[in-house]
């Protein structure tokens, strides 16, 4: 599978290459896809495909079934407590690499969810424009059995559960790794 745009950065770039276990957490019926038995369940950190009407996505698993999950002033809060996040100093040459979206200066930080640690992107600053498509806020919601909340690592132009809602576990492709050839980590990370 192909990373495309920049919803995963800085984790994944357009034009990497992931692998994709597609039997990482359900095994299936070859072409009908119906599920014979439940191999694993995903866990909070997973990157993922996931099918959606449009196309498919690749995203990162933020909140399970039963999870109480609430963003408030874009701190992701599970269970009533707090994702941990520390900063992380971008480059020079990160910084001008993310400058492609004019009008947005990007934060940078470590954030840990359960055993995960991945690096995410958030805005400092922004255009008005960009700013009024951010959704920095979410009421507290309880996920339901089989359905999961999933991000961008890029908070700021990701398509994910904040606007096209709680991912079924039936839309779950597999679980992805890699990238397993990335020509951008070649020019943009040091």
């Amino acid at each position: 599978m192909w990373a495309k745009g920049s919803s995963m950065q800085p984790t994944l770039f357009t034009g990497d290459i992931l692998l994709t276990n597609k039997m990482a957490y359900d095994f299936k019926f070859p072409f009908i896809g119906k599920v014979m038995f439940r191999v694993s369940s995903p866990q909070k950190g997973d990157v993922i495909a996931i099918y959606t009407p449009q196309k498919k996505l690749v995203k990162r698993i933020i909140g399970l079934p039963g999870d109480k999950l609430k963003i408030e002033n874009k701190i992701i809060f599970i269970n009533g407590k707090p994702l941990i996040r520390a900063s992380l100093a971008l480059s020079t040459k990160q910084e001008n690499y993310f400058g492609w979206s004019r009008g947005v200066n990007y934060k940078a930080f470590i954030e840990q969810n359960g055993q995960s640690e991945y690096r995410v992107l958030y805005a400092n600053d922004m255009h008005l424009k960009i700013q009024n498509l951010q959704i920095e806020n979410i009421a507290e919601i309880k996920i339901p059995e089989n359905k999961y909340f999933v991000l961008g690592d890029n908070r700021i132009t990701s398509k994910d559960s904040r606007s096209i809602g709680l991912v079924n576990r039936e839309d779950i492709i597999g679980k992805t790794y890699g990238p397993i050839l990335s020509l951008s980590k070649l020019f943009f990370w040091e």
